[in-house]
């Protein structure tokens, strides 16, 4: 049981770590703008992060929600099999860990997302979307 919480817990930060190293790939090719492309992803990032408040929030959010679901669940799965603490525990623990995930990946979508806007509306060319 603790090392699937462990392995929630740390999974859910290892999905979230990746909103800060992705970059879109700007074509400079007939590119008008194209000695402000690094000047505007930068500019770009930047924005992009406040969109999402770095992606943990919403992460967090949703985990706290699934996590209750998820314990009350577990205990009523748990009663069934006489143990309703325990089952509340590991519902709660896959409910959390579940929503932590599911709110790290929707926040880098978002992100990806207003960063690809703000360079496209600067005039850039973005070749993976």
């Amino acid at each position: 049981m603790r090392s699937c919480i462990t392995f929630l817990f740390l999974s859910s930060f290892l999905g979230c770590a990746s909103l800060t190293d992705w970059t879109p790939t700007v074509d400079p090719h007939n590119d008008p703008n194209a000695a402000n492309i690094e000047k505007d992803l930068s500019e770009c990032k930047v924005l992009a992060k406040k969109v999402t408040g770095g992606g943990l929030e919403e992460g967090a959010t949703l985990g706290a929600g699934l996590a209750a679901v998820g314990a009350g669940v577990g205990a009523v799965i748990g009663s069934y099999y006489g143990s309703a603490g325990s089952g509340a525990a590991i519902g709660g623990a896959i409910g959390g860990g579940s929503g932590i995930v599911a709110g790290g990946i929707h926040g880098e979508m978002t992100y990806k997302q207003a960063y690809i806007n703000c360079v496209s509306m600067r005039g850039h060319r973005i070749i993976d979307p």
